[in-house]
């Protein structure tokens, strides 16, 4: 039988809030002010920040990304853990 995978469950929490910041590079809909990440009076939050989620978060949202073309993230810190 084979083993399934076992996805972390606060990793999957956090991930919608960083959706729209990993495909365009801006929080449109104040969804990191829900979990607490600040940004800026543009709705973007600090590099250092979104390097970090998409380090964490990445490969979960590249095996749901549907958008056209690379995501914002990807172009911008290449492969998650990469």
């Amino acid at each position: 039988m084979p083993v399934r995978k076992r996805v972390d469950r606060r990793r999957a929490e956090a991930l919608p809030a960083w959706r729209m910041v990993f495909a365009a590079g801006y929080d449109y809909f104040d969804d990191l002010a829900k979990i607490g990440v600040p940004v800026d009076r543009y709705g973007r939050p600090a590099l250092d920040e979104v390097r970090a989620a998409w380090s964490r978060l990445g490969d979960l949202f590249l095996a749901e990304y549907d958008g056209e073309g690379e995501p914002w993230a990807e172009e911008r810190f290449g492969r998650p853990g990469g």
